[in-house]
């Protein structure tokens, strides 16, 4: 038996960006940013990498800009873990979330 997801992708129907990521308050969203990104100006010139590795966040980007997997990146970068993948998207998903509803009250 398929998912929900599963039969509304199969339709070409999408969901909205809340029933696929937890929506988090700013303070979680820079605590998380923090464990999971990192800048220094001694790793790569200060671009922003996965904390703990040389990888820059950008890569991730482009793979999927390519039209590739995660688990096309993951496996060609096994120091970036899935749970650090999939927190930056929750992250970015936040970040848009926010500028939407920001954009609402306004």
């Amino acid at each position: 038996m398929r998912s929900r997801g599963e039969d509304e992708k199969q339709k070409g129907v999408t969901m909205p960006l809340e029933e696929h990521f937890d929506i988090i308050s700013d303070d979680e969203i820079r605590m998380k940013w923090e464990q999971i990104i990192s800048r220094d100006t001694d790793i790569l010139g200060g671009t922003p990498v996965f904390a703990g590795t040389r990888v820059p966040v950008q890569t991730l980007i482009d793979y999927l800009k390519e039209g590739d997997s995660l688990d096309d990146f993951l496996e060609g970068f096994p120091s970036v873990s899935r749970k650090q993948a999939q927190t930056f998207f929750e992250i970015a998903v936040n970040a848009v979330m926010a500028e939407e509803r920001d954009a609402c009250i306004a």
